[in-house]
């Protein structure tokens, strides 16, 4: 029993990399990626979650911070427009609090990692320091994604990650996070939908998106488009490759996007999502609410202090 604990404690961990699909929308004129060559990118991704279960009768709090730190370099733009980038997870740090006790993972760390948190720090080390290679055009649609092998070892040792995430999870992970924009400049409360299929630690997942465009408002001498998010869930009904399987009862997934079309870039995204479901794991019922949040900055590495992209609009 308190190894099957810390195997979905580990899951969730892993879990907490799996991005939220977002698109993007803009106002006056098409949206556009502006890239140029040499330019760098500060992007930081923090998620925290608050997960309240219910086993054999008894009420459990677990919460969990996940902190991703990646730095891109635009290496170069070609003449149709598309951005070739290097992308790198300079750090990782993951603090579960759980009624089991606590894991501690962090890249940065001096001291070794021992119990769960070394299994966790054998997966995940080998992401830190890798070059992840993308092309994108300047529409934001993904043109090619390069992981190299190393950095996805971590995973296929795992036994458990092994069965759960296939070799081309983390190359799915990044192409959803950028679909291709609108081809035509939006007017306020403008919506569309995109629907994502891909691979997951929970199976086979489907996410169909709204997005609706807010407006636009200055901030610190720019202007800044809005566009609202909502996601539906779609889980696949059937045992994953564990024999777990997924009740989804109700769902809300909201988030916002803010992005400088002057600049060509995206500054920061937000997404909420909560969620109850039942789970049928290892022969238990476990009723499950969750609420995630997620939020992800983009800042060039140059910008200095008082920039309106620094500051949190």
């Amino acid at each position: 029993m308190k190894r099957q604990i810390h195997d979905r404690l580990f899951c969730l961990a892993v879990l907490s990399f799996m991005p939220l699909a977002v698109d993007f929308a803009s106002a006056g004129e098409p949206l556009s990626w502006k890239l140029k060559p040499g330019q760098q990118f500060d992007v930081e991704i923090i998620q925290t979650m608050k997960q309240f279960s219910k086993i054999l009768g008894n009420d459990g709090v677990m919460r969990q911070t996940t902190k991703i730190c990646m730095s891109w370099v635009v290496d170069q733009v070609d003449g149709e427009g598309n951005s070739h980038l290097t992308q790198i997870i300079e750090r990782i740090s993951v603090n579960i609090q759980a009624p089991q006790g606590e894991l501690i993972y962090d890249s940065n760390a001096k001291e070794e990692p021992a119990g769960m948190a070394r299994v966790l720090a054998d997966t995940m080390s080998p992401m830190v320091g890798a070059k992840i290679v993308q092309t994108m055009n300047k529409r934001g649609q993904i043109l090619d994604v390069t992981v190299p092998d190393e950095a996805l070892s971590g995973l296929r040792q795992n036994p458990l990650t092994k069965q759960l995430i296939s070799d081309s999870f983390m190359k799915d992970s990044f192409a959803t996070a950028s679909p291709e924009f609108p081809a035509e400049a939006l007017v306020k409360g403008q919506y569309w939908q995109s629907s994502t299929e891909m691979r997951s630690p929970v199976g086979p997942m489907k996410l169909n998106n709204t997005y609706t465009y807010r407006g636009s408002e200055h901030r610190n001498g720019h202007q800044l488009e809005r566009i609202g998010i909502k996601v539906e869930m779609e889980l696949d009904e059937k045992p994953n490759a564990l024999g777990v399987k997924i009740d989804l009862k109700d769902q809300e997934n909201d988030g916002e996007i803010l992005f400088d079309n002057q600049l060509g870039h995206l500054i920061e995204s937000t997404m909420v999502q909560k969620m109850t479901m039942t789970i049928n794991a290892f022969g238990q019922t476990v009723d499950q609410r969750t609420e995630n949040t997620q939020h992800l900055t983009i800042r060039p590495t140059e910008t200095k202090k008082g920039d309106a992209t620094e500051t949190k609009p």
